[in-house]
């Protein structure tokens, strides 16, 4: 989305994923999605109108939240734990 006007919100690209994002966070040029029974997935925002996903982790139970420590660590809340 491009919120340059915050009340007039435009969509600039798109990706969809495989469940429900309950979570995402953007670091550098990815975007986390805690995709409920999905688990992660890893999308490449670097070109905001094409973005694309890269990778998936999934989970064991619905993932509920995601978090990004520094460049190679991204916690997932799944319902049970932190994996």
């Amino acid at each position: 989305m491009d919120v340059s006007d915050p009340v007039s919100p435009t969509e600039v690209g798109r990706c969809t994923t495989p469940g429900y994002a309950n979570g995402l966070v953007k670091a550098g040029n990815y975007v986390y999605v805690a995709d409920q029974e999905s688990g992660l997935v890893v999308i490449d925002v670097s070109n905001p109108v094409s973005p694309y996903a890269v990778g998936r982790f999934q989970t064991p139970y619905v993932a509920e939240g995601v978090e990004v420590f520094g460049s190679h660590s991204v916690c997932v809340a799944d319902g049970l734990a932190c994996v």
